[in-house]
């Protein structure tokens, strides 16, 4: 290497020069190709407005050879072309002045550059000093490590902050050496502030010190200029703030600073300044008058931020401290949150401020319902809640956190007491004395709780509709995670109640996709288990409740709970009436009931009592089952209920139907389907398929008609009425498997369409393919032979064929006439009661365009998944009939705008999928669906979908297209 410095050396010109070092390079590593080598380029930013040095350097990287590593630091960013820097012949971005080195790169770039072994513990210093492997970083510490013992690196503090004192404050005065030091205050330091305050020196020294490149660069953001200190320069003169200036000085210039970012609309970042000055105090006084609009905003990761380094016993001295920090952490800790918001409300009653007093009542409020879910608790706190807010509302209380109140409080009253009129009381007083309409996501968090008030009197429909405006703004980062999570477990809640069994296993999944974190520490999450165990025991799997139940109960979080416990053993106990095991059924009803004194909550203590009253009435030795209905009947009187009373009623023509009272019986069938039809339910809980069945079969049998009953037994139960009124199973054609069976068998006794013989099959084929609709035997043969192919009799030969058909049928039932569902008349024939896949994605489909048109997105964005979970089912060479690709278009038109524009991506992405395949040949769908692949970084897709769209293009599907022109590249 000194050989080529010589040689170097020795040359007459810059380009003579150039073109030694160039051949020199090449010619050594041809000569040493076994030995791969590092060229290091340190501090580049003394040459940074050179250009004749700059261009050596570009020159020298363009003729690298493949066996070096060119690597180069720079405390600013280079102005080489594509201001890339290269380390270990990969190319990395620079962005903002940060290289991403990962900490087993930072120890490779030690030992094969700087011969320096550096253990992980060294190296994670490194790592966490540098912000991740900034290369100023590497290149400052290193020249440290040289001074030091090479075996035992130490990257003391004063070295660095000799380095950046004689480096960048030495060339300035005392007094301009202590403002710089006093703006590392701030994380940006705004031009504005610097002039409001006149300090014209200090701007001249950040732009000398930026100038020279030394830790200083400007940006312009929202369109104010701020200067930046790189975060080593930033910490080190807080340090020296803090330990030269004293502390006075230091919290006098943060509250000056501060209170002129106050006043600039910059709450957060004054909050945040003066917590990194450590004025508590100063911090509390600004809660006092800000914290409700932090609450109200969801805004309180700044309050967590800015009080992380708060001591313990400074924050529980002032009580606006531990009530906004004890809101921050409710979902983080709750534990230490629960505590801090007591605490909040002692320290607050003391003072006599009500307002902190009710704030840290509001935390009590949703930790008790959201996460401990302890109902005696939640009832001491919500009257004197109640009654603060009846204190307060019209006075000087925001509208914020007036409407943040009514939202808890309608919501905590239902559920506690269910007085549904004095919980949608609190909700009219907050429109009635505020100004201004909820904001900041509130509007959201009312909507939620007035569905609940709905739903909880039975009204589940009413509840759906008020919660469909929500679908398009639950992702707005105003409402949060935890009120996003409320919105979507009311849907999931009321879809079972509504007996939607399909659109809550698509909700299901999402929660558990989207908020796991919340489900797993959530009472809420914890009850997702007890609407499982209803939907498993409505579909009769009584030995999977029975495995949920354990599972729940083994749950600490659901084991300390008795509101979660007690309802969990309802349903154990259920699934074991069912089962015939009695006396193991009232041992867990016992238990409930128990639970259930303890916890309180007028609604669900008139739930337990229907489960007791409907689990004892399937014991068979049980005395007064009918006292025990008489009671609870009339308690939901009381409660003005009409949701638990159909359960109620439904279970007690079971039990009259089995000690022969048929007339009673059927009164109580009559009166449980006329509440479910007004409120348009089609399910309630400890709903059992096998009674239900059975009810509404002999209810059908008597002669009784009823439109909820011809629903429930056509939705639920799979039963259409067929001549002389009798109940016939439903056909259920999988076109996309091409197997037929009856919907209320298993698919196992399925008939395979793909193994009929010819004329059979395209027969079978022809009529699924209208439903319900006559065909012309003439048309039908035509279809079948051929225009001069026909069999001498064929009419005789089309009957033949249908007679097959039938017996095919039959033979799937045995005892079922095949004639009830190939129905013919003089010169016509169809197939009905029967339900093919295609046709229920269009009517899914056409649903879902309705909803869209109506605003109702969340249905529509349930009906549109249910399509989609049919179209999935097919092969990508099945030709869709055009009835339905042009509903896809119509549905693409209405609904995938929508979508995108709440942000649900993914979901949009599902869509177009499932529309390509419906559409192959659609141009446009193909280029959305690249452009959303390319957004949602996805390139292997991108690409897979960009070969996808150029073979049909090769296929001459699109003439005259250019792919480059259709498919974006970004």
């Amino acid at each position: 290497m000194q050989h080529i410095l010589k040689m170097a050396d020795s040359c007459g010109s810059g380009g003579e020069f150039l073109l030694t070092i160039n051949s020199l390079l090449q010619k050594l590593f041809a000569q040493n190709t076994y030995r791969p080598f590092v060229l290091i380029v340190e501090d580049l930013h003394i040459l940074d407005s050179e250009p004749a040095p700059l261009q050596f350097i570009k020159s020298l990287y363009d003729s690298t050879p493949r066996d070096l590593s060119f690597i180069v630091t720079s405390r600013m960013r280079p102005l080489l072309n594509g201001s890339s820097l290269f380390h270990f012949n990969e190319g990395k971005r620079v962005f903002e002045q940060k290289l991403s080195f990962s900490r087993r790169e930072i120890q490779r770039l030690y030992r094969e550059c700087y011969r320096i072994r550096l253990t992980e513990d060294r190296a994670e210093q490194l790592y966490r000093i540098t912000d991740g492997g900034w290369p100023l970083g590497l290149s400052l510490l290193r020249s440290q490590t040289e001074r030091s013992a090479l075996s035992a690196i130490n990257f003391t503090d004063s070295d660095i902050e000799g380095y950046f004192i004689c480096e960048c404050l030495g060339s300035f005065n005392q007094v301009i050496s202590e403002l710089l030091t006093l703006l590392s205050i701030f994380d940006a330091i705004p031009l504005a502030y610097l002039e409001h305050a006149g300090m014209k020196e200090a701007q001249g020294a950040l732009e000398s010190l930026m100038d020279r490149a030394l830790f200083v660069y400007r940006l312009e953001q929202d369109g104010q200029t701020y200067f930046h200190y790189h975060h080593l320069f930033r910490e080190t003169l807080r340090k020296i703030a803090e330990r030269e200036l004293g502390a006075e000085a230091w919290g006098s210039f943060a509250r000056s600073a501060a209170d002129w970012l106050f006043g600039q609309g910059l709450m957060n970042e004054a909050i945040l300044l003066l917590s990194r000055a450590q004025q508590w105090r100063h911090l509390a006084q600004v809660f006092s008058e800000h914290g409700q609009a932090l609450i109200c905003q969801n805004n309180l990761e700044v309050a967590a931020e800015a009080l992380s380094q708060c001591p313990r016993v400074e924050s529980e001295r002032e009580r606006w401290l531990c009530t906004i920090l004890g809101h921050a952490l409710l979902i983080r800790t709750p534990p230490e949150a629960i505590s801090l918001l007591a605490k909040g409300r002692e320290l607050a009653g003391q003072a006599g401020d009500q307002a902190c007093e009710l704030q840290a009542c509001l935390g009590l409020i949703m930790y008790e319902m959201f996460i401990e879910a302890n109902i005696g608790k939640l009832k001491a706190v919500l009257a004197r809640a109640g009654q603060l807010y009846e204190t307060l509302a019209g006075g000087s209380m925001a509208s914020s956190l007036s409407y943040l109140c009514a939202y808890l409080l309608c919501f905590a009253t239902a559920y506690c007491h269910a007085q549904y009129d004095k919980a949608e009381s609190y909700i009219t007083l907050a429109r009635d004395t505020c100004q201004a309409p909820p904001e900041h996501g509130l509007e959201h968090q009312i909507v939620v709780a007035q569905a609940f008030n709905l739903a909880f009197q039975g009204d589940i429909g009413g509840g759906l509709a008020k919660l469909q405006k929500l679908f398009a703004r639950d992702l707005n980062q105003l409402i949060g995670p935890a009120n996003q999570f409320l919105a979507h477990a009311a849907y999931l809640n009321f879809s079972l109640m509504k007996g939607d069994i399909e659109g809550y296993k698509i909700l299901r999944r999402e929660m558990q996709e989207h908020f796991p974190e919340l489900m797993a520490i959530s009472y809420i999450g914890s009850f997702v288990n007890v609407w499982d165990m209803d939907l498993m025991l409505s579909e009769g799997r009584m030995d999977q409740v029975l495995e949920r139940a354990e599972e729940a109960l083994a749950n600490p979080l659901i084991a300390s709970n008795a509101h979660i416990k007690s309802q969990c053993l309802q349903y154990q106990a259920a699934a074991l009436a069912f089962l015939g095991r009695s006396r193991e059924a009232r041992a867990a009803l016992r238990r409930s009931m128990c639970l259930r004194a303890k916890a309180g909550g007028r609604f669900f203590t008139l739930l337990n009592r229907a489960m007791a009253a409907c689990v004892l009435s399937l014991c068979p030795d049980h005395p007064e089952p009918e006292r025990l209905f008489d009671l609870t009947l009339a308690f939901a009187d009381q409660c003005e209920d009409s949701y638990v009373k159909p359960q109620l009623l439904a279970y007690r023509a079971h039990l009259r139907l089995r000690r022969g009272n048929e007339r009673a019986a059927l009164q109580d069938i009559q009166d449980f389907l006329g509440i479910l039809e007004s409120r348009r339910n089609r399910h309630f809980f400890l709903w059992e398929s096998g009674m239900m069945k059975e009810l509404l079969c002999h209810f059908h049998s008597q002669g009784h008609d009823n439109v909820a009953a011809r629903t429930i037994l056509r939705e639920r139960f799979q039963l259409e009425e067929g001549p002389d009124q009798a109940l016939l199973p439903i056909l259920q054609c999988d076109t996309a498997r091409g197997r037929l069976y009856f919907a209320d068998a298993s698919e196992e006794e399925a008939l395979d369409i793909h193994e009929l013989p010819a004329n059979e099959y395209r027969l079978l084929n022809k009529l699924i393919a209208s439903p319900g609709k006559y065909l012309c035997l003439d048309d039908l043969g035509d279809n079948l032979w051929g225009e001069g192919l026909w069999p001498k009799d064929p009419r005789n030969s089309l009957y033949q064929l249908l007679n097959k058909l039938r017996g095919r049928l039959q033979a799937m039932r045995p005892g079922l006439d095949g004639k009830l569902y190939i129905v013919s008349k003089p010169g016509y024939v169809k197939i009905d009661h029967i339900r093919v896949d295609l046709e229920v994605a269009l009517r899914h489909m056409e649903r879902a365009d309705r909803a869209v048109e109506a605003g109702h997105y969340w249905a529509a964005d349930i009906w549109q998944q249910k399509a989609c979970n049919i179209i999935d089912g097919f092969g990508t060479e099945y030709v869709f009939p055009a009835t339905l690709t042009q509903k896809m278009d119509r549905s693409m038109e209405l609904w995938l705008g929508p979508i995108i524009e709440r942000g649900a991506e993914e979901k949009a992405l599902r869509l177009l999928e499932a529309a390509i395949k419906a559409s192959p040949h659609n141009d446009g769908y193909h280029q959305a669906r690249y452009r959303l692949l390319l957004k949602l970084d996805l390139p292997a897709r991108a690409r897979e979908a960009e070969r996808q769209y150029a073979r049909l293009l090769g296929e001459g599907v699109f003439e005259g297209s250019d792919l480059s022109g259709l498919l974006e590249r970004s």
